[in-house]
């Protein structure tokens, strides 16, 4: 939250999970948010609870290096809100009404990773030695802080960074968003990770910055501290 604004809302949902999906998980999330509005407006055919105790309770975890596990998450879902996963195949004739299928696959640990956020942004901003750079922070286990008012691009770079370790994995703290409040203290913190802040939030960082604390600041003009 922003600016320490409170918000009341008689539902809040978040995932929490052992495996590694944001964007899977970021399109369940806009996909219920969709499915909660309508609700407003009329009643659903399948209420959003059995819609989510369907979710939790049916559908499989995908096997590591297996085939991708699909499922339907409403039957009125038909339309892909902002940023959801694509459907499942392209629709045929007059099936334009089909529910829309979500996606999801796990690699497995022999297995390149592959990312669905473009590195062309990320590429085009960064010179060689300035990847190379982050690259070794993250190896050797440092602090690394990515600053960017989009969050898109934020996160895009935090998960391309995780990704370009392989065949490394980072296991240390990873909260390519932070809002507002204690959750910043995690700054001040001994052990390495990978943060991501707003420049509204620059000055939480710690003075003088630490030896071991990289700054990367993504924008017009990329910058590397």
């Amino acid at each position: 939250l922003s600016r320490g604004a409170a918000v009341w809302a008689p539902v809040a949902l978040c995932i929490v999970s052992r495996r590694h999906a944001p964007l899977c998980f970021k399109a369940v999330l806009l996909a219920v948010h969709t499915l909660a509005r309508a609700s407003l407006k009329q009643p659903l055919s399948l209420s959003l609870e059995t819609a989510l105790s369907h979710l939790a309770l049916a559908v499989p975890l995908p096997p590591p290096g297996g085939p991708a596990v699909r499922f339907v998450l409403h039957p009125e879902l038909t339309a892909p809100p902002r940023a959801v996963a694509e459907p499942a195949a392209e629709p045929e004739s007059g099936a334009d009404d089909s529910p829309l299928a979500l996606h999801v696959r796990a690699p497995s640990s022999s297995e390149l990773p592959s990312s669905d956020y473009s590195a062309a942004s990320l590429l085009d901003r960064l010179r060689p030695p300035q990847l190379l750079h982050i690259l070794q922070v993250l190896a050797l286990e440092w602090q690394l802080v990515i600053v960017s008012d989009d969050d898109e691009r934020r996160v895009g770079a935090a998960e391309l960074f995780l990704q370009w370790l392989y065949p490394l994995a980072w296991t240390q703290a990873y909260v390519p968003t932070v809002p507002d409040g204690p959750w910043l203290d995690l700054l001040k913190a001994p052990f390495p990770y990978i943060i991501g802040l707003t420049s509204r939030q620059l000055g939480q960082l710690p003075t003088p910055l630490p030896e071991r604390l990289c700054v990367l600041r993504l924008g017009g003009d990329s910058a590397l501290t």
